[in-house]
This record gives structure tokens, sequence and C-alpha cells, in this order.
């Protein structure tokens, strides 16, 4: 049986004896990020930076082991704030991950904090959640969370609106 001969520069990457002044390598890449307290998937460097329109080039490797190097041109502090405000709001991501726990913790505690006289909904705790974590939230996420920990009658209780 014939062996699939792999595409070692899949993404179509320029190649270069040396790697310009302004690119860094996947380590050092990875490091940029770190210091933002921000975590990425370390096993696929190249589709992250590729996802995410971080420019990127392949450099002539030294010896004949191994593949060559794929090095990334350095985000800017802006570029960087961009990507970890992107995503905040995806669900795959790391960041996101971490995110959904905080949103559930915070609809749970606004929840917690209303009172019977003061009655809310879910659009006005969504957009509460919102408000105090800077990330996207709507009613039916909202919604999910609280039928999952909460009685119906606790709901029916501080929920202006039908549940």
């Amino acid at each position: 049986m014939a062996e699939i001969e792999r595409d070692h520069n899949p993404h179509g990457l320029e190649k270069k004896e040396e790697a310009p002044s302004n690119y860094i390598s996947g380590d050092e890449l990875l490091r940029k990020f770190n210091k933002y307290n921000f975590k990425i998937d370390h096993t696929n460097i190249p589709r992250f930076a590729s996802h995410n329109n971080i420019k990127m080039i392949k450099v002539k490797r030294d010896g004949s082991a191994g593949s060559e190097p794929t090095f990334y041109q350095e985000p800017s502090k802006n570029k960087i704030e961009d990507i970890i405000d992107n995503l905040k709001n995806n669900n795959n991501s790391f960041v996101g991950r971490e995110m959904l726990k905080k949103k559930r913790k915070e609809i749970l505690r606004i929840f917690n904090e209303t009172s019977v006289k003061n009655k809310t909904s879910f659009t006005k705790i969504a957009k509460d959640v919102a408000k105090n974590l800077d990330v996207v939230s709507n009613r039916k996420f909202v919604a999910k969370v609280l039928r999952k920990e909460k009685t119906e009658s606790e709901l029916r209780m501080k929920l202006s609106k039908r549940i």
C-alpha cells in the first residue's frame, strides 16, 4: 500500500532564507500571548495564526532533519487585544470556555440577588451579564442556565414574564 505524502506547507506560505526582523518563532508567539494571561492551543499554532490573520512565512532549516520552521509576524498590542476580545465570545477557545463558567456564575448571582418585589426577566439578566463581564450574552443562554439550576417555583416568584 502506497503511503500518502504529507503537505508540509498547507497554507502555501512564502519561503525565505532568513526570518525578517519583525517575525518571531512559534515559541515567542506563545510567550507573547502568555504575557496577557491568554492560553493558545500550542498543538497547532499555524491554524491559530491563520484564523486570526497573523502573517506567516517558512524559513529555510539548518541541516536536513525535520521540516522548515514557521515564523509569524509579531502582532501589535492592539491586534492581541482584538484577538482576545474575539475569542472571549467563541465557546470553542480556552478563553471562551472560561468565560462561559463566569457567565453562569454571574447569571446565578444576579438572579439570587433579585427580590420578589423587584422582579426581573431573562433579557434584563442577559444585559446585566453582558455589561458586567464585557461579553455577548443573550436571554436564551440565561433561560437555559436558570431552568437547569433553579426550580420552577423560584423562577415564577422572581421573573416578571411567564416561564
